[in-house]
């Protein structure tokens, strides 16, 4: 039986999240961390998402996109988990041998279509302030948090991987 997926609009733009199998801490290791981002940077090269805001926590990642005609969120996220796992579980193997991980992502995401400037104002603020939340007290502010597009928006500063700004499509 196919699983059933709501109609995709190439149109919309998404904040998402996703978390880590048993909300593992993962992302605690920075290498971890980059190979996700590199994956991102890749299919924003490729034209195949843009990626207006993001931040990697140990447990969880944010991001606000919005996808191009050829690739569907489903598919995207798909691709994001299989690829992202299969390099850290390479990693792991090649550099920290005998560290074993079992399962790096938890099944499904959440994604909510940005309906508004002040949902999507709202959505960056919280991704941007999260590193600096209970329990996680990553950083005093935001724009220290280097696996975040926080300094990009706060201070003009590029951050760890080239972003879409979104200012740009809301002038």
């Amino acid at each position: 039986m196919k699983k059933w997926r709501p109609e995709f609009s190439s149109q919309s733009i998404y904040f998402i999240t996703t978390s880590t199998h048993l909300h593992s801490t993962i992302f605690k290791d920075n290498v971890n961390k980059q190979l996700i981002l590199d994956l991102f940077d890749c299919y924003r090269r490729q034209k195949s998402l843009k990626l207006y805001s993001f931040v990697i926590m140990p447990t969880h990642i944010h991001f606000i996109s919005e996808f191009s005609n050829q690739l569907t969120l489903a598919d995207f996220m798909r691709n994001i988990k299989s690829l992202s796992a299969d390099r850290i579980y390479r990693y792991h193997r090649a550099v920290k041998q005998g560290y074993s991980i079992n399962k790096i992502w938890g099944d499904g995401y959440v994604a909510k279509e940005i309906f508004s400037f002040s949902f999507l104002e709202q959505k960056i603020d919280y991704i941007h302030q999260n590193p600096c939340r209970f329990p996680w007290n990553l950083c005093n502010c935001p724009e220290e948090y280097p696996w975040s597009s926080a300094c990009f928006y706060l201070t003009n500063y590029p951050c760890i991987i080239p972003i879409d700004d979104i200012r740009e499509i809301l002038v």
